[in-house]
């Protein structure tokens, strides 16, 4: 089984083969699971700030490996980014799975309270809070 993930980031790749290796569904193929890292586009902001954006990011890194001619049974994007709730800003993670028959499916992370320091940051200065 071959499982493309839009990144070659470390921790987001040890997450990905961490909840592969926590899912009952690969049980039978745990040992023959061979990871393709590629580091794709997201299309989108490089700091979004909105869960849409967000999970669009996703998507697109998804769809992005596709797009690039990469043979898998399963397609992993994942985007980083800050959205509203309330009146708060958050902070969280997309994951957006495309598999080879084309059926789609995302999560989203629990995500944590912004700081208005950081947010005024993001907001009003344009930074970033990653590489």
């Amino acid at each position: 089984m071959k499982i493309a993930i839009g990144t070659t980031s470390a921790p987001k790749v040890a997450g990905v083969q961490d909840a592969i290796n926590a899912c009952p569904y690969f049980d039978t193929v745990r040992d023959n699971i061979e990871y393709i890292l590629e580091k794709v586009p997201s299309d989108v902001a490089d700091m979004p700030l909105s869960l849409e954006v967000t999970l669009e990011g996703a998507r697109n890194r998804a769809m992005n490996l596709i797009k690039k001619g990469i043979i898998a049974d399963f397609y992993v994007g994942i985007e980083g980014g800050v959205w509203s709730v309330l009146d708060r800003k958050v902070l969280g993670g997309t994951i957006f799975i495309i598999n080879k028959e084309g059926e789609r499916h995302f999560w989203i992370s629990e995500a944590m309270e912004v700081p208005p320091i950081v947010e005024r940051m993001l907001y009003e200065e344009g930074k970033e809070l990653g590489p």
